[in-house]
């Protein structure tokens, strides 16, 4: 039994690892990023086409991935300049598209476009946002974004760590069972805490900021992990894919990250920093 945990918890390192690696290469320039977020998203939200599937739902999943695949490239083109805002009602008009579409199909047109829009609603519209931090004054800088991942990783690192050396109080039973409330407020501080190290490494917006950001970050890290968990548990599943052994799938790694990003893009919208 011991030497199972030693194996997943190696497992969860590895696969933590390469992970790491591949938002860190996403940081070397725009284009970079444009592919390793733009394919980051539509895996998950394939992911949660296929929870979906199980409860005998039946999303277009081509309609999806193709209206959030142009969805997170027009947002990025815009950022750099080289299309208008104005092309958005063309994005918009795709989406009436599906609509039509439903007609020709069989089963329930309520489930199945509930689904398809809940999907690019959850996944794709917080993935499209993280263009608006990347972007400042239209020049690529990923200080904002990598503070909020170190964030956001702080928080779930100390949450995992506290939460099975010392966590005895379960939160949330029926939603995620492993869940402490010494993990989470272990992570909720460490998290808040690790602001103060990312002021004082990248020097941009002030400490104020940088604290409120990482309250942003770390609620809605915990909110959007219940959250995919609830989904996960309406299907019956433990993990929503396969392609990070000791993780699941790719959405159970950025389920923390979906909210934290809409959360904090409304503050620095709110106070003018982008």
């Amino acid at each position: 039994m011991e030497q199972l945990k030693n194996n997943k918890l190696l497992a969860r390192i590895v696969s933590a690892f390469f992970f790491l690696i591949a938002i860190a290469i996403s940081f070397l320039n725009q284009y970079a990023f444009l592919i390793i977020f733009e394919i980051s998203m539509l895996l998950c939200l394939l992911e949660f086409y296929k929870l979906t599937e199980k409860a005998e739902y039946y999303p277009k999943k081509w309609f999806g991935l193709i209206f959030s695949g142009l969805l997170f490239f027009y947002i990025f083109l815009t950022r750099i300049e080289v299309l208008k805002i104005g092309w958005s009602y063309y994005i918009l008009a795709l989406a009436f598209l599906s609509f039509s579409i439903e007609l020709l199909r069989k089963g329930s047109a309520v489930k199945n476009l509930s689904v398809e829009f809940l999907g690019i609603f959850y996944i794709a519209v917080p993935f499209a946002l993280t263009n608006f931090v990347v972007f400042w004054n239209n020049t690529f800088d990923y200080k904002l974004l990598s503070g909020i991942f170190l964030i956001i990783w702080t928080y779930d690192v100390a949450a995992y760590f506290v939460g099975i050396s010392i966590g005895k109080r379960k939160i949330f039973i029926n939603i995620s069972p492993n869940k402490t409330l010494e993990g989470t407020l272990g992570g909720i501080i460490l998290g808040i805490s690790a602001s103060v190290a990312i002021f004082n490494i990248f020097k941009i917006y002030t400490l104020f900021d940088w604290l409120i950001i990482a309250v942003l970050c770390v609620f809605g890290a915990f909110i959007g992990d219940l959250v995919e968990s609830k989904i996960k548990r309406s299907v019956n599943v433990k993990d929503s894919g396969k392609i990070m052994p000791g993780h699941g799938g790719l959405l159970d790694r950025f389920d923390s990250f979906l909210l934290a990003i809409v959360a904090v893009n409304l503050y620095l919208f709110l106070v003018k920093l982008i």
